[in-house]
Parts: C-alpha cells; structure tokens; sequence
C-alpha cells in the first residue's frame, strides 16, 4: 500500500510587506491549490534557544540577535495536498524569498487539521464549526456554520472574515431582515451561510473561481437541505449582471480588486440597502474611502477594526 504524504511550503517572508503578504497568501489558495496557512509563532524555549544567555543577565541584546529573532517570527508554513507545493516553492523563489519544502506522513495532517482549526464564536447568534471530510455524521444545530476547512478564504479564522459575519450579527440583532443577499467573491460561502442561517433571505453566491463556486455548493448542503435552498443559486462572475437590487451585498475581497469592481458593488444594492466591505489594512481604508464611491451613493455608518484589518459597513442612499 502506497504512503500518502501532505506538503508544507516552509517561506521566510521577513522581507515582504502587509500588501505583499495578502497578495501572496490569496495566490497560494487561488492559483496553487494551498490547503492551509500556518504562521510561526514564538515561544518562551524558541526565545532562549536565539537569545541565551542575554535573555536572562539583562544584557543588551545585539541587532543581530533581534534580527534573527525577527526573521525567525515571519516564518509561514503553507500547506498542499495535492499538486501545487512545487510550483508555489518556486513562486515565492522567482520573488526572491528563502523557502523550503517538507513532505509529511498524512497522519500529521489531521492531527494539524484539530489543532489549528477550532470552533469560532461569532455572538451568542452564530459559531462557526470545522468539519472534517471524513465528519458524516453530525447534528445540525441552527445557531452553527459548518465548513470545510482548507477551501481557500472563508473559514471564519481570517480577521476579515470575523469582521464581515460580527457586523452580519450587529446588523440582525438591531432587527435588519434582508429579503435579498449577494455574497460577491463569495470563497467558501461563509457569509451567504451565515444570512441564510439567521434569515430566511434568498442569497446569491458569486465568485470569479469556479472551484470556489464548487466549494460553496459543499458548505451549502453541509449546512441545509434542499427545500431550504429554494430561491438561493451560485453563479460565475463573468455571468454576473448588476440587475436586481439587493437588501444586502458583502464584498470580502482584496482592496484592488474592490475598487476595480466598485460600480458592480455598489449598483447592486438597493437604496437603503446595507453593504458590508472588508479585506482592507487600517492604512487602506482613508485611500479607500476616498475612491470607493466617487458617485456619492453611499454612507458610511461605521468601521471596525481587528489587528491591522477592518471592515466597513455603508447603505445606500440612492
């Protein structure tokens, strides 16, 4: 019987900035079928194995020594099960960046599966629930979201994603009922899940990926039954037609992207229609902003932040 591996693109990004980070890591899931991103982080054993003895005399510690403390904090394991690990190594090599690659016994994989991927508590309205492939059997609870994790962005882990789904909450315990939803760059269908999930509202799931697309269908029926799938579709970007106005649009995407796409988005809702917005640092939102709306059709009400991310609520003033 043949061993089955996973592999692990291990990439030192010390050198790269927030932008150069966000566009790498959507690549890996876009376009070389990454499975997982893992960041290192530093414990107290890693801090004395760099810094030894200086850590405990209270001496001042070397740029050098800091420098590689700094170096070794910006390590990220990218994972791949199947084809895509080579092709991404080389990737980030063409770019310039130190990068390894591991292969792993596949009974690592779902032992890191359970210790990275934990439930997530949104509100008391709605927790997100990993579900593993292997999982067919469970109980579907109406206050959980259950994903398939390793399907790119939209896992609920991303500060972003957590943003979009709090705002979501804000919006429903404050009374707001959509009738319509479009989740526009929808991943794994994570936000569309969760209106669906609070709501009886009819959403529609769009995505410039259509493996994405096959994604979202798997959650879909993860989480509900057919009958509870009446009126919500899935369709490609490129068949996408602003035509109809929606009580809600999220648009958790990148901020270039948002702002190519920014006469869709916006003419897709309709007045008094509430859009949720993220997938932006805290220094793009005042750029943002400034060039999201040049026609003046929405208001702010207001922005959240989480670490170096936020999200932005406007509605539809005309």
């Amino acid at each position: 019987m043949n061993q089955k591996y996973y592999f692990s693109v291990i990439a030192i990004l010390n050198s790269a900035t927030e932008e150069e980070l966000i566009e790498i890591n959507q690549k890996a899931f876009d376009d070389f079928n990454c499975e997982g991103i893992e960041e290192y982080n530093l414990d107290e054993e890693s801090i004395d194995e760099i810094l030894g003895r200086e850590a405990y005399l209270g001496a001042e510690i070397p740029l050098e020594l800091i420098e590689k403390l700094e170096g070794k904090s910006q390590k990220i394991k990218y994972h791949f099960i199947g084809e895509g690990a080579e092709d991404f190594k080389r990737y980030l090599e063409e770019k310039g960046f130190k990068v390894e690659l591991a292969r792993n016994p596949w009974d690592d994989w779902n032992k890191k599966w359970k210790q990275f991927y934990k439930p997530i508590v949104v509100s008391p309205e709605l927790k997100i629930i990993p579900i593993l492939e292997e999982d067919k059997e469970f109980i579907r609870e109406d206050d959980c979201i259950y994903i398939y994790p390793g399907m790119g962005f939209g896992t609920g882990t991303h500060e972003t994603t957590f943003l979009c789904l709090k705002m979501f909450t804000d919006l429903f315990k404050s009374g707001f009922k959509p009738a319509s939803c479009l989740d526009f760059g929808c991943g794994s269908g994570i936000l569309g899940v969760a209106t669906l999930k609070l709501t009886y509202t009819n959403v529609l799931f769009c995505d410039v990926d259509r493996e994405a697309l096959d994604n979202c269908k798997k959650n879909l029926y993860l989480n509900f039954n057919d009958d509870r799938l009446h009126g919500s579709s899935l369709i490609a970007r490129d068949r996408f037609k602003p035509s109809e106005g929606f009580d809600l649009v999220y648009a958790n995407i990148l901020e270039n992207i948002l702002l190519k796409e920014s006469e869709v988005i916006i003419s897709s809702l309709k007045k008094g229609g509430k859009l949720i917005v993220s997938g932006l640092l805290k220094n793009q939102e005042e750029g943002f902003l400034a060039n999201f709306d040049s026609e003046k059709k929405l208001e702010k009400i207001k922005t959240e932040f989480i670490g170096d991310w936020c999200a932005i609520l406007f509605e539809a003033i005309s």
